[in-house]
């Protein structure tokens, strides 16, 4: 009977001796990446337990179950990165090899005097609408409209004709997610893009349109509002 108690305290202290030697700790070499869309890479995480991956916002990259990231739209993300102990927190940015134009201030939440105080005096200024010419090599103005409580309710930049490949197919496709062809009353057919694979989750519409003979209009607007911008883009 000792001999049975003796053996079994023995396994059990040894038990304990091998789980405490397990190191739970993840050990990453960097936890910061940036990267261009289709970009891929690898991350190297170390420890005793098995890892898992996961990424906060597939939109910006994904991650598969041995930690290769591939990186999506433009933005930020992070992977998490677990045990069962332990958490590491791996950023990615993902940043836009084509800068047609600079990416419009979109704080659909500001008065319009809150952006004269942050993009400075305008060129051109309306009750509703202020304008600054002059905004790229390829755009000859960008407006911001509001509405009547003041707030904004679209930003409109007009593009010149010839640089419709560098527009549809590098500068809007690497920040966000085509969903195709539409028409609204007013503005006639287009393309339209979302900022998030699906209209339910998608925050922003972007709604590129024929907008006279030498220029295409690019239309940024909240998805939730469209009606609204188009009543007033008809007016």
């Amino acid at each position: 009977m000792k001999k049975i108690t003796f053996l079994l305290l023995s396994i059990i202290l040894f038990s304990c001796s091998k789980n405490e030697n397990i190191n739970t700790d993840i050990t990453v070499v960097t936890t910061f990446k940036s990267l261009y869309k289709g970009d891929k890479f690898q991350i190297k995480a170390i420890s005793d337990l098995d890892i898992l991956f996961e990424s906060e916002n597939k939109f910006h990259a994904t991650v598969t179950e041995n930690g290769l990231v591939t990186a999506g739209f433009v933005g930020n993300t992070s992977i998490f990165i677990s045990n069962d102990r332990n958490n590491v927190e791996f950023s990615i940015t993902v940043n836009p090899r084509y800068t047609l134009y600079p990416d419009p201030l979109l704080n659909f939440k500001l008065t319009k005097k809150e952006f004269i105080n942050i993009l400075g005096s305008p060129d051109n200024e309306s009750e509703h609408t202020i304008k600054y010419t002059d905004y790229s090599d390829v755009s000859d103005y960008i407006s911001y409209i509001f509405n009547e409580e003041n707030k904004l309710t679209y930003v409109r930049v007009h593009v010149n004709k010839n640089n419709y490949e560098d527009l549809v197919l590098r500068f809007l496709d690497e920040r966000y997610a085509l969903q195709g062809t539409v028409a609204y009353e007013g503005l006639g057919n287009g393309t339209l893009y979302y900022n998030d694979f699906e209209k339910s989750t998608a925050t922003l519409s972007v709604f590129v349109y024929n907008f006279d003979a030498e220029n295409f209009a690019v239309l940024y607007f909240p998805n939730s509002t469209t009606a609204s911008v188009v009543r007033l883009l008809s007016k």
